[in-house]
């Protein structure tokens, strides 16, 4: 939601394929996750301004209507089913905004489970 126009059209010249929250409340993360092809190595690039402002107000850009902390977790876990994860980084957090913790709690808690989902890959 917060993309500018450009770099909406710069991730699509590169092959990117944009999945609005909105589709995957509609349609599940299968909706997201059936452009990871299978054995692709993934870099998640996670942006905290993509979960809803009630779990994560603490963002450059808050807004309703985000994704939930399970469908951002489930995304995690199944894209490491479908490829190996070899990066991950978390933006958009401003801990300046965050009055009661809320969106620490929630950051933090979506790095734990990056690093759960990577302790449990298969190795090789």
């Amino acid at each position: 939601g917060s993309a500018r126009r450009e770099e909406i059209e710069i991730a699509r010249d590169r092959g990117a394929t944009i999945v609005r929250a909105a589709v995957v409340h509609a349609e599940g993360i299968e909706a997201a996750l059936r452009h990871v092809p299978e054995g692709s190595d993934i870099l998640v690039t996670f942006d905290c301004d993509a979960i809803d402002c009630g779990a994560m107000p603490a963002v450059v850009l808050a807004s309703p209507g985000g994704l939930t902390y399970t469908q951002v977790t489930g995304l995690i876990t199944g894209a490491a089913s479908k490829g190996r994860i070899v990066g991950f980084d978390l933006m958009e957090f401003v801990p300046g905004k965050d009055a009661d913790g809320t969106s620490t709690f929630t950051a933090a808690s979506v790095l734990a489970h990056v690093v759960g989902t990577l302790a449990n890959a298969p190795r090789g």
